[in-house]
C-alpha cells in the first residue's frame, strides 16, 4: 500500500478534527510570528540608529520647550560638529481626521545633521530664500497628491497671531528619507515663518539634533551638555539616537518579555490540545491500524505514519501562521518603522513546529506500537 494515500486518508478521516488542530496551529504561529517579528523589528530599528547623533530636549518632559538661543552654546561644546533644531506643528488637511505633521526647521543646518533626508540643491536654495517655502516628504506628497509649486493650506492646532488656524505654505521641493522611507510623511517649514506667525511659544523649539565627531564620546558629551544646563532655567536631557529609540519602545512595554511569555503559554496549550486530539484520532482508528500491522506494516512504518500526520499539520499550520504574521506586521510601521518577520524567526518557528509535531504525535505513536493486533481488531 502506498504511504502518501494512507497519510492523507488519516488526515481526511475526520476533517473537522484535522481542521481544528490546523486552525489552532495557525493561530499560535501567527501570534508567535507577530510578537517575534515585532521584537526583531524594534531591535533592527535600534541597530539602524545613528551613533554620531544626540538629541537634546527639556529634562522636564516632552511638553516643555527649550529656547532657540540654545543653538549657539550647543555648537561650542567640544566634540560637537553640527547642531540643528525642530519645532513641531501638528495640523490637519481638509478633513479633521487627515493629519499632517509639520516641523519648523533651520534650512541651513537641518539637512546637514539629518543627512538621511535628501533633497535637491535647487529645492534647498528655494527653501532658504522663500519665507513661506516648504519641503514635503515624498510619502506625504504621494498620500495627499501634492505637487511642487502648489500652495497648500493646513489647519493647525497652534493659532497664528491673527487668531486664524490656517497655515499656508508653498511647496518648493520634495525630500526622500533614504534609510526609512516611511519617515518621509512630514512637511518641513521655515522656522522663521513659524516663529514669527504663531501666537504662542515664541523663540522656542522642541528638540535639538546634535551631530558629534566621535560616536565613542556620545555618553560623555551628553553628560557634559546636561551638566552645563543643570542649574539653568531650562535644564536639558540629552540622549543618543539609540537611547531615544529604546525609550520610545519602553513606553510601549516590555515586548520581548510579553513575546516570550505569551508564545510559551500558547505553544504549551497547543501541545496539550493537539496531543489530546491526536490520541483520540488513534483510538478511533485502532481497527484500521491493526489491519495495517496484520498485513505486514513494520513498527517503523507505523511510527512514521502517525508522526507524519502530526508533523504535517504542525508544519503546514506554522507556515500559514508565519505568512499571516508577515502580512500583519507592516501595519505596525507607525510603531516600529518597517515591520517584518526575519528569516531567523521563520526558521525558529518551523523548528518549533517540527518539534511540536513530534512531541504531540509521540504518545499516540507509542500507543500504536504497543497495540495488540487481535485486541485492536475486535474493537
Amino acid at each position: 500500500m502506498k504511504f502518501i494515500p494512507l497519510l492523507l486518508s488519516g488526515l481526511y478521516r475526520n476533517l473537522t478534527r484535522t481542521s481544528l488542530i490546523f486552525a489552532q496551529v495557525v493561530f499560535v504561529f501567527t501570534l508567535f510570528g507577530t510578537l517575534q517579528g515585532l521584537t526583531a523589528s524594534m531591535a533592527m530599528a535600534i541597530k539602524h540608529t545613528h551613533a554620531d547623533r544626540l538629541f537634546t530636549g527639556s529634562r522636564l518632559g516632552g511638553g516643555d520647550l527649550l529656547p532657540v538661543s540654545l543653538a549657539e552654546p550647543l555648537r561650542r561644546f567640544p566634540g560637537v560638529a553640527r547642531t540643528t533644531f525642530e519645532s513641531q506643528l501638528p495640523c490637519t488637511f481638509q478633513r479633521p481626521d487627515q493629519y499632517v505633521w509639520a516641523l519648523g526647521v533651520d534650512p541651513q543646518t537641518y539637512f546637514s545633521v539629518y543627512f538621511e533626508n535628501q533633497t535637491s540643491a535647487a529645492a534647498l536654495r528655494k527653501f532658504t530664500a522663500l519665507r513661506t517655502g516648504g519641503i514635503v516628504g515624498e510619502r506625504l506628497a504621494q498620500r495627499l497628491g501634492w505637487k511642487v509649486g502648489e500652495h497648500i493650506t493646513l489647519q493647525c492646532f497652534v493659532p497664528k497671531r491673527d487668531g486664524s488656524r490656517d497655515w499656508g505654505f508653498d511647496i518648493v521641493g520634495l525630500f526622500r528619507q533614504v534609510e526609512r522611507p516611511e519617515f518621509s510623511d512630514i512637511v518641513l517649514l521655515n522656522y522663521s515663518y513659524l516663529n514669527e506667525s504663531r501666537a504662542v511659544n515664541h523663540d522656542t523649539v522642541n528638540v535639538y539634533g546634535v551631530q558629534i565627531s566621535n560616536p565613542a564620546d556620545a555618553a560623555q558629551i551628553a553628560h557634559i551638555i546636561d551638566a552645563a544646563f543643570a542649574n539653568s532655567a531650562h535644564p536639558t536631557g540629552t540622549a543618543s539616537d539609540a537611547e531615544s529609540a529604546q525609550e520610545n519602545f519602553r513606553r510601549i512595554g516590555d515586548v520581548g518579555f510579553l513575546s516570550r511569555t505569551v508564545t510559551t503559554a500558547a505553544l504549551i496549550s497547543l501541545l496539550i490540545a493537539s496531543g489530546a486530539l491526536m490520541m483520540r484520532s488513534i483510538r478511533e482508528r485502532r481497527a484500521e491500524l491493526a489491519t495495517l500491522k496484520a498485513i505486514g506494516f513494520t513498527h517503523r512504518r507505523m511510527l512514521v505514519l502517525v508522526l507524519a500526520e502530526s508533523i504535517g499539520i504542525w508544519v503546514a499550520g506554522a507556515a500559514v501562521g508565519l505568512g499571516v504574521a508577515e502580512i500583519l506586521l507592516p501595519r505596525a510601521q507607525d510603531l516600529v518603522g518597517k515591520g517584518f518577520v526575519p528569516l531567523p524567526v521563520v526558521a525558529l518557528g518551523l523548528t518549533y513546529a517540527l518539534v511540536g509535531g513530534v512531541i504531540s504525535g509521540a504518545v499516540p505513536a507509542w500507543q500504536t506500537l504497543r497495540m495488540p493486533i487481535a485486541a485492536a481488531a475486535r474493537r
